[in-house]
């Protein structure tokens, strides 16, 4: 009598074929914008002291077949961000003939330092002294022509570059690419920068075309006119505005248009005949969007697959929810509070930019304060609502009570692989690329103390968007049940942030809500000016943010709670993947 043969496993192969399908395509599609990033151009890694004895990591990029001396540029990145950000722009340079020192600033992937925004330009370890040691480099370089050095900075770069070109006066060409300035900007005049391009995103909130045209304004003396060259090139007194059609603050150095102009000025301002063009960089923006969808895959595939192997041995205990309500009940119940979240997330946002700005270098780190903030005052507006519920329905916190103690370990495992998937997945997308998520020893340890801070007010969160919302949904299939569930949490976390978004493009309305919050005492008066000022910067960095992350955290955390019924272990993933990402990109101060 012959053995039946055993049933294909169609669930267990189709979570293995597509973990490793979104593996290989990621390693396929990082493969591929390398090879094309970099074809004809060879990379040096250089080590630069900068004047106070910092190390300052930087990338040399130069064509493969250089020979003799070359012009060059210094290219410097914004904030949180590193060499990789500026790679479509730094290699489509070299491959035009010109060395491109692409450097790190102090306190950005791998250099030294920590960031000092404050102080004089030339006396102070700040920025801006870094790019004087970078041009101190590569003055000292064989292969450099030293009367063509320029300087190409993007965002907080941006400005860096301006005072070197003011503090330099050789430094020629100026390229300012999503422009940021302060006092500088009572220097510029008609030669001062020598040849100045101000290139800008139409929809840029954080520097507007308005910040742009004012600044080509003094370069020109109100003479000149978008698109047209004002000045001659030649006698190094040129200067342009290009305003890129669609273009935002995050996305510009990613435009064709943005790579074509800063190639052209810099080749014409060097004398080096027109520009020939290698790579469209629609495919790196591309990349960077397909990343964050093969992550969310592979995490959920990894999931699975661990929470099924955990199930087969008998360890996950099945915990349902003892607090049941009718199904019209439940509807209302969920919309309301919904409203309620968004509004409490809306609200908290003035107070997120208030206390992010007066503790501007918060414990050593730059910008993951307004995260840490977004939490912590979330969950002080949720509290009274969620002890409301608990004492009508005393139930609710029995519930979660008993849901606490179940399922630590099997729960604990996935989430450790969970983040391991999400560090793989992002380090082969990501990194060399767009972006740099390698983790040093010094991020590690940043990323298990920006863990620590968010755990308590995200555990808060969870409470809330769990067992008040997710267990409530009153649908009886799994799969509709979550989808219900990762849709609201998205648009629970996107639309307070898009709404301010909006806002920030209408100065007098939002001006008119932030009154009130002085006159209820929440920002002192003194404070007003710089909330109005930071406003829409931090609604823009916070809403490109949550587009992003938020989605892995939606999709992800609202699986692993259906499986594990425990907010604890949902917490921990949440808490865990925002530090990760937070380390990987705030500037160390």
């Amino acid at each position: 009598m012959s053995k039946e043969k055993p049933k294909l496993d169609k669930k267990l192969l189709a979570a293995v074929i597509l973990l490793v399908l979104s593996a290989l395509l990621a390693l396929s599609g990082s493969f591929t914008a390398k090879t094309l990033l970099y074809q004809g151009v060879q990379t040096e890694e250089v080590w630069i002291t900068g004047l106070d004895g910092a190390k300052l990591r930087a990338v040399i990029y130069k064509p493969s077949n250089a020979q003799g001396k070359l012009p060059a540029v210094i290219v410097v990145h914004g904030l949180g961000a590193s060499s990789d950000t500026m790679n479509a722009i730094s290699t489509e340079l070299a491959r035009n003939g010109i060395l491109v020192l692409s450097l790190n600033y102090r306190g950005h992937d791998g250099s030294e330092g920590g960031v000092n925004y404050i102080g004089d330009p030339i006396a102070a370890p700040n920025i801006s002294n870094d790019l004087f040691a970078s041009l101190t480099y590569l003055q000292g370089r064989a292969d450099v022509e030293k009367q063509h050095i320029g300087v190409i900075g993007y965002s907080m770069g941006s400005r860096a570059a301006l005072r070197l070109g003011i503090l330099a006066p050789n430094i020629n060409p100026v390229v300012m690419i999503g422009p940021y300035y302060a006092w500088e900007i009572s220097t510029v005049n008609t030669t001062r920068p020598s040849n100045l391009l101000i290139i800008v995103g139409e929809n840029d909130i954080i520097t507007p075309p308005s910040f742009a045209e004012l600044l080509f304004n003094y370069a020109t003396s109100s003479s000149g006119k978008p698109s047209e060259v004002f000045g001659s090139p030649s006698a190094g007194t040129g200067r342009k505005l290009v305003i890129v059609p669609g273009a935002d603050h995050y996305t510009i150095v990613f435009t064709k248009k943005a790579i074509e102009e800063t190639v052209e000025w810099v080749l014409l301002c060097f004398g080096k005949g027109k520009a020939t063009y290698y790579l469209d960089p629609f495919l790196l923006g591309s990349l960077s969007g397909s990343a964050s969808f093969l992550s969310i895959i592979a995490v959920l595939c990894v999931a699975y697959l661990v929470t099924r192997y955990y199930r087969s041995k008998g360890k996950i205990v099945q915990v349902e929810s003892k607090s049941s309500i009718r199904r019209t009940f439940a509807i209302i119940l969920i919309i309301v509070l919904s409203i309620l979240y968004i509004l409490a997330s809306f609200y908290t946002f003035p107070l997120i930019v208030d206390w992010g700005w007066r503790v501007y270098q918060f414990a050593r780190f730059s910008g993951a304060q307004y995260t840490i903030f977004y939490f912590l005052f979330l969950a002080l507006a949720l509290l009274p609502i969620i002890l409301v519920l608990v004492a009508i329905k005393r139930e609710i916190l029995g519930d979660a009570v008993q849901k606490l103690k179940k399922n630590w370990i099997p729960g604990l495992v996935t989430v450790l692989i969970a983040w391991l998937t999400v560090y793989i997945m992002y380090n082969i997308s990501l990194t060399g690329v767009v972006a740099n998520y390698a983790m040093t020893p010094t991020r590690f340890a940043l990323m298990f103390y920006l863990f620590a801070l968010c755990l308590p007010p995200i555990f808060v969160d969870e409470f809330y968007l769990r067992e008040l919302i997710q267990d409530k949904i009153p649908v009886k299939k799994w799969w509709l049940q979550l989808g219900i569930t990762i849709i609201l949490e998205y648009m629970l976390r996107v639309l307070p942030f898009a709404w301010w978004v909006g806002l920030a493009t209408q100065p007098l309305v939002a001006e008119g809500i932030l009154k009130q919050y002085v006159a209820a005492g929440l920002i002192s008066l003194e404070n007003l000016d710089t909330v109005k000022s930071f406003l829409g910067m931090n609604a823009y960095g916070l809403y490109y943010a949550f587009m992003s992350v938020e989605m892995l955290h939606a999709v992800v955390a609202s699986y692993l709670y259906k499986e594990y019924r425990n907010i604890g272990i949902t917490s921990i993933f949440r808490a865990l993947t925002v530090a990760f990402t937070m380390a990987a990109v705030m500037a160390l101060l």
